[in-house]
């Protein structure tokens, strides 16, 4: 059966206005009452989205820094911002993501002061680095049994010597 435009028991969206029976008049309509079809919630995604960035970046601190954690965090702070929309709260979702992005990028900056500390302070003592430099030596010869000069034409106490050229 056709639809007819003229039909008397449908209304102006095209829904049956007859409630007795469902798909009376023989329309093809899959709604028998005048209910639209039900829509998604808006921003659902994004807070989605928000939540699992924002969890991932916590992890990503450990295994691959600096770079992804405040990547991630960032977006799931963005995404989770977009998720909002004109609403006057966050969502549970985007919360979560929210706060899951912000500790993994601080816990990041954490980690990233304490590698430039160690670095820093690392360079800054030569005598640390002639001692490391030392017990690496130290530890060569007693595990292969061959002094490192053999295995790299000169210890690993020279070569920082050389390479950052320390006076005494």
């Amino acid at each position: 059966m056709e639809m007819q435009d003229n039909n008397p028991n449908r209304n102006q969206n095209g829904y049956n206005n007859n409630h007795n029976n469902y798909n009376s008049g023989g329309s093809n309509q899959p709604y028998p009452y005048n209910y639209p079809p039900p829509a998604r919630l808006q921003g659902n995604s994004f807070s989605t989205a928000a939540m699992i960035l924002g969890i991932i970046s916590i992890p990503s601190t450990a295994f691959l820094p600096i770079y992804l954690p405040f990547i991630l965090g960032s977006l799931a702070i963005l995404f989770a911002l977009l998720s909002k929309g004109r609403a006057l709260k966050l969502s549970g979702n985007a919360l979560v993501g929210t706060i899951c992005g912000a500790i993994g990028m601080g816990v990041n900056a954490a980690l990233f002061g304490i590698y430039a500390f160690a670095f820093l302070a690392l360079f800054s003592e030569p005598d640390l680095m002639r001692n490391t430099a030392q017990t690496y030596d130290d530890m060569i010869e007693q595990m292969y049994g061959v002094p490192t000069e053999d295995i790299f034409g000169e210890s690993m106490e020279d070569m920082i010597e050389d390479i950052f050229r320390f006076s005494e």
